[in-house]
């Protein structure tokens, strides 16, 4: 979808907010428009309807020079990348894949931590139940057979956290080195 100010493109977000529809993949911005200024637009963005980066990336672009220093404006207005015009579109190409790729790695990353977050709380659980069934059945004496597959259990238990931790590991240093990325970009 385009639109031809900024009004109208918050317009147009707050119309997919209030009806229920997801908010777009990327925001592209010019930071010349009529009526408000792309950093106004940005800032209003962040502030009002997402304030990750990685959830509505947002790629500003403008002819104003010099563009190292209107980048690092653009930047402190919250998008998420900088293209000074004339630009190929090779190059835009690439900005929108990098973004894109970003926010989909984010997304699983998300769904990584509340995996993590649920198996942490499965053998915290565990961990007080068995506890609990050690506290009861003390007095009683498991057979060697229960105890073992006890032990099993809680060893699958701990096997599986500490895999979704390895696992919220690599998602964290791929989100990094794609940060690193974007900010050599």
């Amino acid at each position: 979808h385009s639109t031809m100010d900024g009004k109208e493109a918050l317009q147009y977000l707050e119309d997919r907010r209030t009806t229920g529809l997801s908010l777009p993949d990327l925001v592209l911005l010019d930071m010349q428009m009529p009526g408000m200024t792309g950093f106004e637009v940005c800032v209003e963005i962040r502030k009002s309807f997402e304030q990750e980066h990685a959830q509505l990336p947002i790629i500003m672009v403008s002819s104003r020079t010099p563009a190292d220093t209107v980048a690092i404006k653009s930047f402190h207005a919250g998008s998420t990348d900088f293209l000074g015009k004339p630009f190929s579109p090779q190059v835009l190409r690439h900005k929108v894949k990098v973004a894109l790729d970003t926010k989909q790695e984010m997304a699983i990353w998300a769904s990584m931590a509340h995996i993590l977050r649920e198996a942490t709380d499965r053998v915290s659980s565990a961990e007080v139940r068995a506890k609990e069934a050690d506290s009861k059945l003390a007095p009683m004496q498991l057979s060697s057979t229960d105890q073992e597959e006890l032990r099993a259990r809680m060893e699958v238990a701990e096997l599986r956290a500490k895999r979704a931790e390895q696992e919220l590991a690599e998602m964290k240093e791929k989100q990094r080195h794609q940060q690193q990325l974007l900010a050599q970009l």
